[in-house]
Order: structure tokens, then C-alpha cells, then sequence
């Protein structure tokens, strides 16, 4: 079996937690850097955030890897990745099956909570847009 790596804090996931993150509020590397170029010709200087994105430590490859992998195991396009389909790779790749269940549920909490995130602002866009229709319509 391959051996959780651990960072300095002790915890394993939170550098592919950030990846992930910041891929889903910035872009890939192409849309950061195009976006560091704009600061930079209005004479700014970029948020680090941005300039400097997270980058994955070689030892947390393979479970950024098997977490790409799993995502396609969704039953449904926003559903949970299964137990089983995680507990299957681990044993086909040789990890942990309890690590990697860690691992993979906590980095797609990111993707599930950016999801959220995407669908109460369209909720609350929806809810704004009637009311504005609805005062339009009352002022005719």
C-alpha cells in the first residue's frame, strides 16, 4: 500500500483542496496569467493569489489523479462520488481505501460547494430579475 503523504500541518488534502479551489475561481494557468497581464499593464500589481497559483507537491500526484479519475463515477452529473468506486481504485492502484476516501470526498466538497455557491447566485440573479419585471410591469 502507498503511504498518505502528510504535509507540515498534518493534514494531506489541503494543497489539492487549494488547487482545485483556485482552478475553479481563477481558470487554469493560461486565464491566470492573462489576467496577471491585465494588472500589469494598468501599471497594478496582481493579487499573489493569482500570480502565484497553488501548485500540486509531487507526492499528492496520485491522488490528484485519482480524483480526476473518480469524478467521472458520479451516478448523476452533480452527485456524490461512490464508496465503492473509490474503494475499488484504491485497491487497484495499491492506496489506502480509508485515506483516499478522505482525500477525494474533501477535494469534491470544494467542487460541491463551488456548485452551491453557483446556484444561489443564480437563485438570487433569478429572484432580482422577476422583481424588476414585476416593477417594470406595474409602471406601464
Amino acid at each position: 500500500m502507498v503511504a498518505l503523504p502528510r504535509s507540515s500541518r498534518g493534514k494531506s488534502d489541503g494543497k489539492l483542496t487549494d488547487v482545485l479551489d483556485h482552478q475553479l475561481r481563477i481558470g487554469d494557468a493560461k486565464v491566470a496569467e492573462s489576467i496577471v497581464a491585465a494588472y500589469k499593464e494598468r501599471g497594478l500589481t496582481p493579487p499573489e493569489n493569482i500570480e502565484k497559483p497553488p501548485a500540486i507537491l509531487q507526492e499528492y500526484l496520485v491522488y490528484w489523479e485519482a480524483y480526476r479519475d473518480l469524478i467521472t463515477e458520479r451516478g448523476s452529473p452533480r452527485g456524490p462520488i461512490p464508496a465503492l468506486s473509490v474503494i475499488a481504485y484504491a485497491d487497484a492502484y495499491g492506496l489506502e481505501r480509508e485515506s483516499l476516501k478522505r482525500i477525494v470526498w474533501a477535494v469534491d466538497r470544494v467542487l460541491t460547494d463551488h456548485w452551491k455557491g453557483q446556484d444561489e447566485a443564480a437563485e438570487t440573479k433569478r429572484k432580482a430579475d422577476a422583481a424588476n419585471r414585476k416593477q417594470i410591469g406595474s409602471k406601464q
